[in-house]
């Protein structure tokens, strides 16, 4: 029988990341917080966006200095995915 997990601690950021993957499968989402100081969550599409798609926002990539941030534009671009083929 397996036993349950009792000291795992997550950060925030693993909870974020826990998160935003989940929340937008269509991209595999990242946090490297020792990248660069500045940019630690990157967000690569999956698939590539339509020439229409790209013309109104949609990126392959994305990089954000908070999960907030890049669930906000992540929201964007999924909304202009459906609206836009």
């Amino acid at each position: 029988m397996d036993e349950p997990l009792t000291s795992v601690t997550l950060t925030w950021e693993e909870r974020q990341l826990a998160v935003l993957c989940s929340t937008y499968p269509g991209w595999e989402i990242t946090y490297q917080p020792d990248k660069d100081g500045k940019l630690p969550w990157q967000a690569r599409r999956r698939t590539c966006p339509t020439p229409l798609q790209h013309k109104f926002g949609i990126r392959i990539l994305v990089y954000r200095s908070t999960g907030e941030a890049l669930g906000a534009v992540l929201d964007r671009m999924v909304y202009i995915a459906h609206s836009v083929r």
